[in-house]
């Protein structure tokens, strides 16, 4: 039971990756500051096939981030998809620290527990919270040669 769950934890994240990495674009990463840290953003310079510029895509990454999830002032290379459903960013922290962080977090912005909501494999670790027809999924993925873990955020509204 444990083998096809974190085969479809991996795939899923692989899929998101995808479709949030869509659209025939390329992105250049710029420097940007937040409260205390450092980061960085990637912004998107158009491209062939992609969709047309929206108002939203000329915020920055820090600026599309949804209000009520939380993201480590440490973090870099952050990214928002235009529609503010998928987050990816690296940080360098524990994968043990990230979790505390987020179920702190999370539970602070009301983002409730659903049933079987948390994951462990290794150093692959998943959140999973609601908060009335909403569901936000952290997936957080440990690199076993540093401390960074790198994250992705999916939003469903």
């Amino acid at each position: 039971m444990r083998k096809p769950l974190a085969l479809l934890i991996v795939l899923s994240m692989a899929a998101s990756l995808l479709a949030a990495c869509g659209g025939g674009g390329t992105a250049e990463p710029t420097p940007a500051s937040s409260g205390g840290g450092t980061s960085t953003q990637v912004e998107p310079t158009g491209g062939g096939g992609g969709p047309a510029e929206t108002p939203t895509q000329a915020l920055s990454a820090e600026q599309r981030v949804p209000e009520d999830i939380p993201i480590p002032d440490t973090a870099t290379n952050l990214h928002v998809d235009s529609r503010g459903t998928t987050v990816t960013y690296s940080v360098a922290m524990s994968l043990e620290d990230l979790i505390l962080f987020y179920q702190a977090e999370l539970t602070a912005n009301g983002w409730e527990p659903t049933g079987g909501s948390e994951s462990l494999f290794g150093r692959l670790a998943t959140i999973v919270r609601k908060k009335g027809a909403s569901r936000v999924s952290v997936t957080m993925n440990g690199n076993p040669n540093t401390d960074d873990v790198f994250v992705q955020v999916n939003l469903a509204r």
